[in-house]
């Protein structure tokens, strides 16, 4: 589409047609965008620009940034019509995909070390900059705990360019339709009206339409992963137990032994035995008398700090303990009472 002034006055009133131009650079672009990364999306955050943490240093994405959803976003800028840049950016989303928070703050510390060393301002020691990172991270999505923070292992896809081949735009229709990727084209097509440079920048995968299709569709499944998170096993399971009056306030658990030599070790040793409080909400742990808000923080506790190192890396403590008197888990006795389970 040509892009026109109204050109009116005492002598003339029509259309002046403003030719367009090329950006001097694709770095020129890049830099517009990583200032102000809004004139694409709305609630995007750049993380980090021209990022490498692979062998392959050569290899960089262009800008690298983050949405108000936790999803990791891979944001690749062509000046000049390029019919394989979808794969490069499917390529880098999947080095990206098991980024955590934890890499994103690294990544974009150094990012602001390279800015800071650029604009010559006052070096920042690391810790500096890596606290100012997660406080900026964590800000932008809202979160006030590292640990409450949850990275798509989805990245995200944003192609910036001039133009796009047929061949490009048929396979990000394709890819998005599958569901498996979200791949956005955003055409940025430069102007030139007298001394003034003007930018047009337009989504044009998906359409408008499609997009707020996409954007209902996204909704649901969020939803449903958010709905799928509250009924995590420990949490699940600790509401069963309750609900059906097998946990309250004053129940005694004891620890399932993990071998047949453990089977017999003294199920009085304090080690092994831990009572529900609250109403059943915490539980303490007899061998220090302390409180913990599950179950599952307890054996944690007691995997990286007692010795209990046959507790493995993700823990389902409801699998672990019994009522007193029972060898059958928590997690055995709720299977029955679950929704999901009723007909098996």
């Amino acid at each position: 589409m040509a892009l026109f002034k109204w050109n009116k006055d005492n002598l003339k009133d029509d259309l002046l047609e403003i030719k367009r131009t090329e950006f001097a650079q694709e770095k020129d672009l890049q830099r517009l965008l990583r200032d102000k990364p809004e004139a694409i999306e709305r609630d995007l955050f750049i993380v980090a620009e021209e990022y490498s943490n692979w062998a392959e240093s050569s290899r960089r994405i262009d800008l690298l940034g983050l949405d108000g959803e936790g999803n990791i976003v891979v944001i690749e800028l062509k000046r000049n019509e390029n019919q394989f840049m979808d794969l490069q950016a499917i390529r880098y989303a999947a080095l990206v995909s098991t980024m955590t928070f934890k890499d994103l703050v690294e990544a974009h510390s150094a990012f602001l070390s390279k800015r800071g060393q650029e604009a010559a301002e006052r070096a920042k020691s690391q810790e500096e900059l890596t606290e100012a990172s997660r406080k900026s991270l964590l800000s932008f999505i809202e979160k006030e705990a590292d640990d409450d923070v949850e990275i798509s292992s989805k990245p995200r896809i944003i192609l910036v360019a001039q133009e796009f081949p047929k061949e490009l735009t048929t396979a990000v229709l394709w890819l998005n339709d599958q569901g498996q990727l979200d791949v956005k084209c955003m055409q940025a097509i430069p102007y030139k009206l007298g001394e003034e440079l003007l930018i047009d920048i337009s989504q044009i995968i998906p359409l408008k339409e499609a997009a707020d299709y996409q954007v209902k569709k996204a909704e649901k499944e969020r939803k449903a992963r958010v709905a799928q998170k509250k009924r995590t096993q420990g949490e699940k399971t600790h509401k069963i137990l309750t609900r059906e009056g097998f946990i309250k306030e004053g129940t005694v658990i004891t620890l399932l032994p993990f071998s047949k030599e453990e089977g017999d070790i003294n199920p009085e040793d304090p080690k092994r035995r831990a009572t529900f409080t609250d109403n059943g909400g915490k539980v303490v742990w007899e061998e220090d008398r302390k409180s913990y808000k599950t179950l599952t923080s307890l054996c944690t506790q007691m995997r990286d700090n007692h010795g209990f190192s046959m507790f493995p890396p993700s823990i389902n403590g409801y699998a672990y303990w019994a009522l007193e008197g029972e060898d059958k888990s928590l997690w055995e006795r709720s299977k029955p009472y679950r929704p999901e389970d009723s007909d098996a």
